[in-house]
């Protein structure tokens, strides 16, 4: 889950590097080609138009995964009769899209953020410091939500949050021993359950 949350966020970070230094060399030549339908240079309407696209992308793929969260969780209501594979592979399928959920939201966040930055600067022809200072906000933000989607993920997994609290603060030794069964008594349910799931696959390809 951590190395899904670093790739996505990655490649959005090298995304905005190279449309800004994309944007900052066009802006800085002296010669320009022709004046833009947007702004006022060509190279500067490739900016808009590139970074409007994947902001339509970044919305489909928000609308998709809202759309993919409903239909897991309204067949984890259908398969509660069912076989104890279906019911065991949907609820996987349901708490995994919960910890996506979050690396999506705010990949979506970050990318609406950018666009909103890269907009105003082009197409406004702002020369004052409002856009030097929401080109910080923008760095700060990336920097916050980089050191902060770790912690959520963390929040977001209930095993692992356990092992963060149980870390963080220190607990009596009866109340440590009682979560520890708690614990391990989910663990066997959890790990019973996932034996029989694929003792089943395993029967269904012979």
């Amino acid at each position: 889950m951590a190395s899904i949350c670093n790739l996505v966020w990655t490649t959005q970070i090298v995304f905005n590097i190279n449309l800004t230094f994309f944007y900052y060399s066009k802006s800085r030549a002296e010669k320009k080609t022709r004046p833009g339908l947007l702004t006022g240079s060509h190279e500067n309407d490739q900016v808009v138009i590139a970074t409007t696209v994947v902001m339509v992308l970044n919305i489909l793929a928000v609308m998709g995964f809202y759309f993919i969260g409903k239909y897991n969780e309204k067949k984890w209501r259908s398969a509660l009769e069912k076989k104890l594979t279906h019911r065991y592979q949907i609820k996987e399928n349901i708490r995994t899209a919960r910890q996506l959920l979050v690396v999506l939201l705010a990949t979506f966040v970050a990318g609406g953020y950018f666009y909103s930055v890269i907009l105003y600067i082009l197409i406004s022809s702002d020369r004052s410091l409002i856009p030097i200072i929401m080109v910080q906000v923008m760095n700060l933000f990336f920097a916050i939500a980089a050191n902060l989607l770790p912690c959520l993920l963390l929040r977001t997994h209930p095993n692992m949050w356990h092992v963060v609290k149980r870390h963080m603060r220190r607990c009596s030794r009866v109340k440590r021993t009682v979560q520890e069964r708690r614990r391990i008594a989910h663990r066997s349910v959890a790990v019973n359950e996932a034996n029989v799931y694929f003792q089943q696959l395993h029967a269904s390809w012979k």
